[in-house]
């Protein structure tokens, strides 16, 4: 398990969802209307994430994923959206 893979661990299965969301390099905008949220709730998912992670911002998490030789999840969506809940 890489770094990446153990802090990712650590957040909450909504803080999860929005973190795969960021990687695949999704507004705010569009991570609210997939997850079907507000986008002040986005907005304080993706702050909480990026504190978890030490990111200071979008860039730093998608650099910190590449540099763990993740795969970017590419559109890849949580299952809960796949899923149409």
């Amino acid at each position: 398990m890489s770094d990446i893979d153990a802090l990712l661990q650590t957040l909450s299965t909504r803080q999860h969802e929005v973190a795969l969301c960021i990687l695949a390099g999704d507004s705010n905008a569009e991570i609210a209307a997939y997850l079907n949220l507000h986008r002040t709730t986005v907005e304080r998912h993706v702050a909480a994430v990026l504190r978890i992670l030490g990111a200071r911002c979008r860039s730093d998490l998608s650099r910190l994923g590449a540099a763990n030789d993740n795969d970017p999840p590419a559109r890849r969506r949580p299952v809960a959206v796949l899923a149409g809940f």
